[in-house]
Formats: structure tokens, sequence, C-alpha cells
């Protein structure tokens, strides 16, 4: 953690298609050798890829927390390794945007942003080692999952999904088999595309399977009676991934709350609204990347405007993980990565204790 500098935040973030130009033009230019390696889109690629580290630049700026930069630049190499490309083209790109912003920086700006930089630079000192697969053939369900996964891609996904459902019984339950196989199957498909395992195509297709898959077994949930609170879900602004606040939604509405999933890629105003609408006693916001945490802040403080900060904020996603106790940066109440802490702080405000 070091201490946020919200003047050189906003000036990356009004200049980052700009610098990201300039920055992209001057690393082709000392590397000619890219032009050949990444083809006739060579500088809009790198321009893009540039401006979005800026992007991340700025988060980290507005945070005071580098933990954002040095995981997105960590999975980024890691790509980088599966599609074959060096890790040392992305060290480079850090090298002319540090040149070019070094020189087009105002003064006041320079020592937190160069120093980040450095910083993230450093970080190809260490070396990183692709991620191992998040299924275990000894545990039962993961086999189910491997089974699942197996079955989609084979082209079958209505038999992936009817034998999923058969595996329901008193023992196991819908969110035994969400948590036991469909959120592991969906985070396998993700890694195995990051590391050039899976085509972009097989991805999506494991993934349309999975929230079939989990809305198929919602339909067979018994739920208790009603307990006259409402849990309100979304994820933010940029965000495209929902299958976390879907899972937490049937999972509250099997406990008798009103579940109010206003879905992906949720702008602030509309959350805002949508609270003052329905008014509920807890709101739950995901962010998967480090970029969306900007709109997360939005977002909670729409929903506190709204709603006079009656109602209980929790913040989770990727892009939180390993923040566990850094909520107040974004005006939340607490921040959460599992569906056990979100399942307790339910159970805590249906008991009428302030979760915080």
């Amino acid at each position: 953690m070091f201490e946020a500098d919200h003047f050189a935040a906003r000036i990356l973030k009004e200049g980052k298609s700009g610098y990201a130009g300039f920055a992209a033009a001057r690393l082709l230019q000392d590397a000619p050798e890219f032009h050949q390696r990444y083809g006739a889109k060579a500088l809009a690629g790198w321009k893009d890829n540039l401006a979005h580290r800026l992007e991340e630049i700025s988060v980290a700026l507005d945070t005071g927390h580098s933990e954002f930069l040095l995981a997105d630049i960590k999975w980024e190499r890691l790509s980088f390794q599966a599609r074959q490309f060096p890790e040392t083209d992305l060290a480079k790109s850090l090298e002319s945007l540090a040149s070019v912003l070094g020189e087009s920086l105002p003064e006041k700006a320079q020592a937190s942003v160069l120093g980040l930089l450095d910083q993230a630079r450093k970080s190809f000192e260490t070396s990183v080692l692709p991620t191992n697969s998040y299924l275990d053939p000894a545990k039962p369900l993961h086999r189910h999952a491997m089974k699942f996964m197996q079955t989609v891609l084979d082209g079958d996904v209505r038999k992936a999904v009817s034998d999923l459902q058969e595996l329901m019984t008193g023992d196991t339950g819908p969110i035994d088999l969400a948590q036991g196989v469909i959120v592991p199957a969906q985070k396998e498909i993700g890694r195995m595309w990051h590391n050039a395992e899976a085509t972009i195509c097989e991805e999506h297709l494991v993934t349309e399977a999975c929230l079939q898959a989990l809305i198929a077994i919602s339909h067979s949930c018994k739920a208790k009676p009603a307990n006259g609170k409402t849990v309100m879900l979304a994820s933010v602004a940029g965000n495209q991934h929902d299958l976390g606040i879907r899972l937490l939604g049937l999972d509250f509405q099997i406990e008798g709350w009103r579940a109010i999933n206003l879905g992906t890629d949720m702008p602030a105003r509309e959350i805002e609204a949508a609270a003052l609408k329905y008014q509920p006693e807890l709101v739950i916001l995901s962010a998967a990347l480090s970029v969306q945490l900007p709109a997360l802040e939005q977002a909670v403080q729409g929903i506190k405007d709204a709603l006079a900060e009656k109602a209980f904020i929790l913040i989770g996603g990727q892009a939180l993980s390993g923040l566990d106790r850094e909520a107040h940066l974004f005006g939340a109440n607490a921040t959460g990565t599992s569906l056990e802490q979100a399942r307790d702080i339910g159970q805590r405000l249906l008991a009428g204790v302030n979760p915080g």
C-alpha cells in the first residue's frame, strides 16, 4: 500500500489514449520485430494494450494499492507464455510507456506514476508459472464437473444439464451442485482458455452451459417461507460475468429472501434507481477487473444516496481478491469473495445484528 495520488490518476485517465498512442509508436520504432510478430494490427493492438494498462495504473493511484496492477500484469504474462509470445515484449511495452510519461507528464505527477511503472517492471524479475487445474479427480463432484465439461464440448448441452439435474438427491442439493460442479467447471474452462488449452468458442460454450445448468437446477429448489427481506445483486458496469451473483441470488432465495438480480454490466445510475425502487436491506456488487473499480465506487455511492445508508453493501469479485479489509476504499460496508461470507451477513441481518 502507498499514498494515493488522485491528481496523477486523473491525468492518466483523461490522457490515456494519447499517451498510449505515443508509447505504442515508440515501442514499434524501438522494436521493429514487433511488426512481424504481431502482424498488420501491431500498432493498434499495442495502443489498446497500453491504454488498458494506463487504466490499471490510474486505479492503483486512486486507491493506493499496486496489487491490482501487479496481478493484472502477472495474468497477462501467463497469457503470453501460453501463446508463445515473449514475456519480454510486455516488459518492453512498460519501458516505452515510462519513457513517454517521463517526458510528457506534469512534474507533480511523475514520481508516483514512474514509481509504479518501475515496480511493475521489477516484477518481471520473478518467474510466473501457469495455474494448475481447478478440478481434482479425487473429489466426486469434480469428476462430475469433468464429465459435464466433456459432454458440453462434445456438443450435447441438453444431456450435460440433464445429467447434472439427476445428481440432485436429499444429500446433494442445488447449491452443492453449483459450488461443487458448475463453478469449478466455469473456473476450469477460463483457466484453459487463458493457458491456450481451449478456444474462445469452447470457453463461451461451457460458460453458457454453466448458466443454463444453474437455471435448470434452480427450478428444483424448495425455498423457505418469505422472510420479508430483500437482497439486490449486480455486476457493475464493464463486468460481463454474473455466475457468482446468480449463485448468491439462488442461495438467498432458498433462504426466503426476495432476490433482485440486475445482471451484468449495470450502470451505476441504474443500480441507484433499482435500490430506490426495491429498498433492499442488502446489496451485493461484483467487479471482475481492476478497471471496473471506479464503476463499483460510483455504484456504492449511488446506493448510499438513494437509501440514506440504510442498506448493507457487500462488494466482491476477482478484482477485490486480497482486499478483505479494504471495503472503505470504495465506501462499502464489507468485502467478500465467498458464498459463506455473504450467507453469514444475511443471517446476521435477519437476526437484527449489524454485520459490520
